[in-house]
């Protein structure tokens, strides 16, 4: 069985990244205090959230990541990549484009429709692909 938590400990400027799997504590590292932190599972809202900012400025978003809770990727960064539609047989995909780089990470890229649902996720060894969607009772 797996049992797996994180916890950021204010450590003065800094935040001390705390991992308890299985009731034992394993120090990752740390991080500045003054970044924004995310897991790389968030992705999938944080991306969707800051996206109509990032395509609407063409700035990139600063951020540290938390690879699976264990390693630490300073210095990440999200961006908008462009508007591309993906020609269908029954019609066409109107598509937003944004990439996650960072040091020492994959690069990824994510494909968001016109409601901001992720679509596509890539990177150089998987790709993900929405196939549907259910929301409680609804699909």
């Amino acid at each position: 069985r797996f049992v797996g938590a994180g916890q950021l400990v204010p450590q003065g400027d800094r935040l001390q990244v705390m991992l308890t799997v299985n009731d034992v504590v394993l120090p990752v590292g740390d991080v500045e205090g003054s970044d924004p932190v995310t897991c790389n599972w968030a992705l999938f809202d944080v991306i969707p959230t800051l996206a109509d900012e990032l395509r609407s400025t063409g700035e990139q978003a600063s951020l540290t990541v938390l690879e699976d809770l264990e390693k630490i990727r300073p210095d990440s960064r999200i961006g908008f990549l462009e508007d591309w539609t993906l020609p269908l047989d029954g019609g066409a995909l109107e598509l937003s484009g944004f990439f996650v780089y960072g040091e020492g990470a994959l690069p990824s890229y994510w494909w968001l429709d016109r409601e901001g649902r992720v679509i596509v996720v890539s990177t150089i060894f998987q790709t993900l692909v929405l196939t549907s969607r259910t929301l409680g009772d609804v699909a």
